[in-house]
């Protein structure tokens, strides 16, 4: 049937399989990441600041959300973690929830079986069927923003991407970002985003051009800022634009929700009263900003009518998407044909 294989394409098929290893960390290499973050913290005490939860949890929702077995021992370790943890933040229900997931994989744990019999005492009758799933993280925003970000790994890997396996996307109590799961080599390449996935400045779709806009917002193009301005607007339009695709949910789905609430742009107005008896001048750079982000978006509004459906196309959701987009500091010192999230 097959022609058996030489010595060397024996090597090149072996060395094939090491460099696909190398490039995108799997289920179980993620997953001893987040073990040994979870081992390396004192979990047993009750001042956990909820990361001890949410590497817990976390551990048992990647092995649902991958459809892939995470070691047995992972598990273990996450679900005594957990029902200590439970308990301490006075959640019983919770807390027997995790010890019933612990004796289903460890039916002949003698302390977890009297850690149930304790549990039910404090719950009462209870009924299996409605016992509350600790496989979905149900406590924890860490969790649910390690999953998310878990999802976008996975679905920019699937549209032709590669990620390394020396960085590891990791939700946080205060935000999201990027860690190290290994050391680094300098110049190593830790991620290729397809060109398809990227927001740029491209207004075809709006029937516009760069300069097109800036004649549009009566900019001036001898104006140093307006560069900046113009590449933001651009770019804030292709965001909403994506906003309003399901392809790029999983991006999307993995931007913490208050992810520019700190930023004055989208405070209320009282609270921007209060930052001008701060700040004088941010005070007014602030008001002076909203003011021209709200006038955008009626000029806009004409182009924008037959790209979005109501929900998306509303003033609060273009300051959102704008606000994101100057957050970001996307290519304020390169030319705005080049700019991209």
């Amino acid at each position: 049937f097959f022609a058996p294989l030489s010595l060397l394409q024996m090597l090149l098929f072996v060395l094939l399989l090491l460099m696909i290893g190398e490039g995108r960390s799997d289920t179980a290499g993620i997953g001893d990441f987040f073990h040994a973050r979870m081992k390396a913290k004192d979990c047993g005490s009750k001042d956990d600041t909820g990361e001890c939860v949410g590497f817990a949890e976390t551990l048992l929702a990647l092995e649902v959300a991958s459809e892939r077995p995470i070691p047995l021992q992972h598990a273990l370790d996450a679900l005594t973690i957990l029902t200590q943890q439970y308990e301490y933040a006075e959640r019983p229900q919770l807390a027997l929830a995790s010890t019933l997931a612990y004796i289903a994989l460890a039916p002949d744990d003698e302390p977890a079986r009297e850690a149930k019999k304790r549990l039910e005492e404090i719950n009462g009758p209870y009924d299996e069927q409605e016992v509350e799933n600790v496989y979905d993280c149900p406590t924890s925003d860490i969790c649910e923003q390690n999953i998310a970000l878990w999802r976008l790994d996975e679905w920019i890997v699937q549209e032709g991407g590669w990620i390394s396996g020396h960085m590891v996307h990791l939700g946080k109590a205060i935000g999201s970002g990027v860690v190290a799961a290994t050391d680094i080599p300098p110049g190593a390449t830790l991620v290729k985003v397809p060109k398809h996935l990227h927001f740029t400045t491209d207004l075809d779709r709006f029937g516009l051009s760069i300069p097109d806009l800036v004649r549009l917002l009566r900019l001036n193009p001898l104006d140093t800022k307006t560069t900046a301005s113009v590449g933001q607007i651009a770019m804030a339009l292709n965001f909403l634009h994506a906003y309003a695709d399901p392809f790029f949910d999983p991006f999307f789905n993995s931007i913490p929700d208050d992810v520019v609430e700190a930023i004055p742009l989208m405070w209320a107005k009282e609270e921007v009263e209060l930052l001008g008896r701060v700040s004088q001048t941010l005070g007014q750079v602030t008001i002076g900003m909203n003011n021209f982000d709200r006038w955008c978006f009626s000029v806009l509004l004409p182009h924008m009518r037959e790209q979005w459906d109501p929900e998306v196309l509303t003033e609060d959701m273009w300051l959102w998407a704008l606000t994101f987009v100057r957050s970001r500091g996307v290519g304020e010192h390169r030319p705005v044909e080049t700019w991209a999230v």
